[in-house]
């Protein structure tokens, strides 16, 4: 996750949002409240959904568009309840309601709704593209952190492979822990 993200407030101007997600290569902004709690979060899409207006020019009728008071802040076009996540949360929690919701990226909060920090897509393929020798090194550093320095290590794609646990017990615990591990996607204890 990235801590310490950009923010906006909901005073923020709409083309100010717009140059920070431009300028920052980011799909969304996190709006705070007066209290740096979580309000809200403003989009590319919540910007642009007013941002043209239809040219009359394009229809064969004329149409009368009135006058139309365009948004000025971030506070007239931001989705006031964000889908978000707990900082405690599970990676594969986040990552299951990115999917099954189409959001590009999720707050963190705490738990006063103080902003903790951003998950995005981005992040998690960052974590499935984590290289096998640095997951190999860190589950190794794990076992051995916890006293198991002659359990071996394997790394294939992400594919873990354990080779030295013997008791039932012991199995298992190589299991979940290295499961715990980023980037890993499937451990097989031989």
């Amino acid at each position: 996750m990235t801590r310490e993200p950009t923010t906006a407030t909901g005073e923020t101007t709409i083309k100010r949002a717009a140059e920070i997600l431009a300028e920052l290569h980011i799909s969304s902004l996190p709006v705070l409240d007066d209290h740096g709690r979580l309000c809200g979060v403003v989009s590319e899409a919540d910007l642009i959904r007013e941002a043209f207006v239809p040219d009359p020019r394009s229809h064969m009728f004329a149409v009368d568009h009135g006058e139309q008071s365009a948004p000025k802040t971030v506070e007239d076009v931001m989705t006031p309840h964000a889908i978000t996540v707990h900082e405690g949360t599970d990676i594969a929690d986040a990552a299951e309601l990115m999917t099954t919701t189409g959001v590009k990226c999720l707050p963190v909060i705490d738990d006063d709704q103080g902003l903790v920090g951003v998950i995005s897509r981005s992040d998690l393929v960052k974590v499935r593209a984590r290289a096998d020798d640095v997951i190999e090194r860190e589950v190794g550093a794990r076992f051995a952190s916890m006293g198991y320095r002659d359990w071996l290590v394997e790394v294939s794609e992400g594919d873990v492979e354990i080779e030295g646990p013997t008791t039932v017990n012991d199995r298992s615990m190589a299991q979940v822990i290295a499961s715990t591990i980023p980037g890993v996607l499937k451990v097989r204890v031989r």
